[in-house]
């Protein structure tokens, strides 16, 4: 049960933010990008990915995770920059594809607003590495300003591309993402096929597609059934980030086919400017029929937007004794008028009112009752119009059911009681939760020693940071005092900085 929270308390954190390689919020926010870098594919080289702010309202501090391929990559250092993206207690890297980045400063009392580099990302080749494309993400990002406000980020992915000459690897499942060119302007659409080149068998698979927003529109993803048919994939986003799971998780023996595995179809967005546009697969998570994991390797794709040209063509004709006729052929083409013929009847039914009037003198009683009867109405319009060069006729027929509405009046020489009883029935369902609740140690109080201190607030960052290092009997501690500080719902670097302030005021 303990896990089970831990899972749900860090599944809330994430879901503060989502990170996609999309431009929105860049005016109001912090905007991260990762360089493309180029290196030869070769065991034990080190690589280094830079990743910049384009830019930054300002921010006081934050985490952000990082992933990539372990297979291919093991990230042995993160190097950052002092002035603008000062280390802030990350936790010790294990290179296992993803690691949560801490940078900042949690007791800022001002907003760091600078750009350009922010940190830089050191990897090794590994050994089993191949020629291909990597693409380095990123995601569940929570940064705050000074004031403990909310910063809007958005993070681009980067791709690490490793050179080299190698034969096609039959055990792993190579997938090539292909190469598209369009006009601006045109409206054509852009199609963009995802090839398996090799391919050891598999029965499902899921990864992220990645494209620019900015430029590109995703309306459909069009599966081939006979090699990856849809697994049950979302309804199609265009955020410039789109899960496709392909395959059968139920299939009776390994997909082994190579082709086209799906086809992505894109329209060129408004306002996209002419371009090279890469489109990667990142997060790749394939299994074969034993359920063991297949390794895959991905070559990137790119659609290129082009401009609009104009050709203008001159001709230059010299006449000596030359007669030149023109003979002009005048065309008229006559539509003749569409006549719309619109017809609206409405009838108005009749309506009977009877007012009764009793009147009571002594031992003489009188009554009179008076019938009025409005005769049925009906109505017809007809208007007629022309229009080209669709006959269409239209008819609305609106109708107004009869009301019958009896009045009773009675007068006497005595007193008239006139009584109006309403009875109004209303059915209320009423749940009751009862919730029993445990006792709860002190809030804040994350190592369980009696009292609040520093040594919590360090605690609480490594948990909040997914520190490998943290013992199960720590975790629970840090559970039972409430890691959610500032009773946000959510357990996030703002804990930690509500944390480290109220220490400050004591």
């Amino acid at each position: 049960m303990k896990h089970n929270k831990l899972i749900s308390l860090l599944t809330a954190a994430a879901l503060t933010l989502a990170v996609l390689p999309t431009a929105a919020h860049a005016e109001s926010g912090l905007m991260l990008r990762a360089d493309s870098v180029t290196a030869e594919c070769t065991a034990g080289k080190t690589v280094s990915v830079p990743v910049k702010a384009e830019a930054n309202s300002g921010y006081a501090a934050g985490l952000i995770d990082v992933h990539w391929d372990a297979g291919a990559l093991k990230l042995t250092e993160v190097q950052f920059d002092a002035k603008n993206a000062p280390d802030n207690g990350s936790a010790d890297i294990v290179s296992d594809g993803s690691y949560c980045i801490s940078f900042g400063d949690d007791l800022a009392a001002a907003d760091n607003t600078g750009t350009g580099k922010f940190f830089t990302l050191v990897f090794e080749i590994t050994e089993e590495a191949r020629p291909a494309d990597y693409a380095i993400t990123f995601d569940d990002a929570a940064v705050i300003d000074k004031d403990i406000q909310r910063v809007p980020v958005t993070a681009y992915a980067g791709i690490l591309t490793l050179t080299g000459e190698s034969t096609p690897d039959e055990n792993m499942l190579g997938l090539a993402v292909g190469i598209a060119e369009v006009t601006l302007g045109d409206g054509a659409e852009v199609r963009v096929p995802v090839t398996a080149e090799t391919n050891p068998g598999y029965i499902a698979g899921l990864f992220d597609v990645l494209w620019d927003a900015d430029a590109l529109t995703l309306t459909d993803v069009e599966y081939n059934d006979e090699l990856a048919p849809n697994n049950g994939s979302a309804a199609v986003t265009s955020s410039g980030s789109y899960r496709v799971s392909f395959g059968k998780n139920t299939a009776a023996e390994d997909y082994k086919g190579t082709g086209t595995l799906f086809t992505l179809v894109f329209t060129v967005s408004e306002g996209a400017a002419a371009g090279e546009y890469p489109v990667m697969l990142a997060g790749a998570d394939v299994v074969n029929y034993n359920f063991s994991q297949v390794r895959v390797t991905v070559q990137a794709g790119v659609v290129s937007l082009k401009e609009q040209t104009t050709t203008t063509t001159t001709t230059t004709t010299t006449t000596t004794t030359t007669t030149t006729t023109t003979e002009t052929t005048t065309t008229t083409s006559t539509t003749k008028p569409t006549e719309t013929t619109t017809t609206t009847t409405s009838t108005t039914k009749s309506t009977e009112t009877t007012t009764t009037t009793t009147s009571t003198i002594k031992s003489t009683e009188t009554t009179t009752t008076t019938t009025s009867t409005i005769k049925s109405t009906e109505t017809t319009t007809t208007t007629t119009s022309s229009t080209k060069p669709t006959e269409t006729t239209t008819t609305t027929t609106s109708s107004t059911t009869s009301t019958e509405t009896t009045t009773t009046t009675t007068s006497t020489t005595k007193p008239t009681e006139t009584t109006t009883t309403t009875t109004s029935t209303t059915t209320s369902t009423e749940t009751t939760t009862t919730t029993a609740e445990p006792l709860q140690p002190l809030k804040g109080d994350y190592n369980a020693d009696g009292e609040v201190t520093i040594a919590d607030a360090v605690l609480l960052a490594r948990f909040i940071c997914e520190d490998t290092t943290l013992t199960e009997d720590q975790i629970d501690k840090i559970l039972d005092a409430e890691p959610d500080y500032d009773s946000d719902g959510l357990v996030t670097i703002l804990d930690v900085t509500a944390l480290l302030k109220k220490l400050g005021e004591e």
